[in-house]
């Protein structure tokens, strides 16, 4: 694990977890991936010990190698990402990101201390991975480091799992359903009915608490 200082100025650290590939991967060109998990406030350490990592937690809250891992094919990064996500933590309320420009800044300026920590992952191959809300961090990254061509990172590809990128368009989901016959024409009129209404919140600015399974 390590943590990187992804701006100077405003006194946060990014808490970061390696994980190297352990198997034909130890191909020191195994391509390198950054996982960033949804939320937004989901620690990528989820996607670690639940999802992809090398290995999970058991019941009895003990490590045990998982058998299908990300790990044995590439070089992982789990960052716990925006500066108050997991433990990634300031002592300043600057410290915070504000807005998405923001925080996509800080994620590569975190990107490229970690390459001066680790000089020779430059040459691998790069992409950016994650699910959900995250897509937004993932989306923002790839853009940022696009538009830095001289910065000389081997961005390949972006995998998205669930993108939660555009909520007008998410929450219609009666002409799909209707569709498929899994509800008539009663509760269609339902399903657009509460459509509008979470548009018309989202068009006033007015957040919506998420509660329950929510977004991931």
């Amino acid at each position: 694990v390590f943590y990187l200082s992804s701006c100077v100025d405003r006194e946060h650290s990014l808490y970061g977890a390696l994980g190297s590939a352990i198997t034909k991967a130890k191909n020191k060109s195994a391509p390198l991936l950054i996982w960033l998990q949804g939320g937004p406030g989901y620690s990528s350490l989820f996607g670690l010990f639940v999802e992809n990592g090398p290995f999970h937690v058991t019941k009895g809250f003990k490590l045990k190698k998982r058998k299908y891992s990300w790990t044995k094919e590439y070089s992982m990064i789990y960052f716990d990402f925006p500066i108050g996500v997991g433990f990634s933590f300031t002592e300043h309320e600057d410290g915070y990101c504000k807005h998405n420009e923001q925080c996509i800044d800080d994620l590569y300026n975190a990107l490229q201390q970690f390459y001066k920590l680790f000089p020779e992952m430059k040459s691998n191959d790069l992409y950016i991975t994650g699910q959900s809300y995250g897509c937004k961090f993932i989306t923002g990254l790839a853009h940022k480091i696009h538009n830095e061509k001289n910065a000389g990172i081997k961005l390949k590809g972006l995998a998205i799992g669930g993108a939660f990128c555009d909520p007008p368009t998410h929450v219609d989901h009666g002409e799909n359903l209707y569709q498929f016959s899994l509800i008539d024409e009663k509760q269609k009129q339902y399903f657009d009915k509460q459509r509008d209404e979470i548009r018309k919140l989202m068009n006033a600015k007015i957040i919506i608490m998420l509660i329950g399974n929510g977004i991931h």
